[in-house]
């Protein structure tokens, strides 16, 4: 008796899938992601919102690409033009880790130690799970060290990113206060100008900081005039603080 033959078609959801990314490209997960990415670097509001779109699109995108290509591989190689490979990191990864960096640098960050631990636990929990569902590279693929290092970098700066931004941004309690003063300022000039408040140090911060501020604050706050300091312990245990100049 013969075996009846396996149908390999995809199923009807891989099928629509497919249909929307021509050439195999997720075209539209690319500029989705670039889009929401430029948004939250250049105006992040509706704050909340748009930060949680940025942090589940990489995730987002793993789980389509799993279901379009079925190795490690494609989350580099994901565009193949007249049989050359074209190198590119999936842009639904780079993308948001690069935005959620720079969003970073609005928090001031009282423990890179805790930063580096917890962010490394989340880098490689993702790590593990995208082995997971990716497996890993095949052995006869030659280029198998030149694709790790490419990818993985991407992963650690989402991951490492990402956990600092939770930490800070959906951080609801209620901050410590600390007061300090205004022991200077000064003002640049080409390229990098600026203003800056030279603010003293205090409990948990022993040394002096320069804090960038606007001109107006810059010409109506004076040497010696009382800054207060809110410190919050952060969602994920990463301490942080502000200055609280108004």
């Amino acid at each position: 008796m013969a075996k009846k033959k396996k149908n390999n078609s995809d199923s009807w959801f891989i099928s629509f899938l497919k249909s929307l990314l021509p050439s195999g490209k997720p075209k539209w997960l690319s500029w989705v992601s670039i889009l929401f990415s430029l948004w939250l670097i250049l105006y992040p509001e509706p704050r909340e919102p748009l930060f949680v779109a940025v942090l589940i699109l990489p995730l987002f995108g793993l789980i389509i690409n799993r279901f379009l290509f079925t190795n490690f591989e494609s989350l580099l190689l994901i565009k193949v033009d007249s049989g050359k490979e074209s190198f590119s990191i999936a842009n639904f990864i780079l993308f948001p880790g690069i935005a959620l960096i720079i969003r970073c640098f609005a928090y001031d960050c009282a423990s890179f130690l805790k930063v580096f631990e917890i962010g490394t636990i989340g880098f490689i929990l993702l790590l593990a799970v995208i082995f997971a569902i990716y497996g890993f590279i095949k052995k006869d693929n030659t280029d198998k060290l030149g694709i790790y290092l490419f990818i993985i970098p991407a992963i650690a700066l989402y991951s490492y990113s990402a956990i600092y931004v939770i930490n800070c941004e959906f951080d609801n309690s209620k901050p410590l206060i600390f007061n300090t003063k205004a022991i200077g300022k000064y003002s640049t000039t080409g390229k990098n100008s600026g203003y800056y408040i030279t603010v003293n140090g205090w409990k948990n911060h022993k040394d002096s900081v320069d804090v960038k501020v606007s001109s107006s604050k810059y010409y109506s706050l004076k040497i010696g005039q009382q800054i207060k300091v809110e410190y919050w312990n952060g969602l994920l245990a990463i301490p942080w603080y502000d200055y609280d100049l108004d």
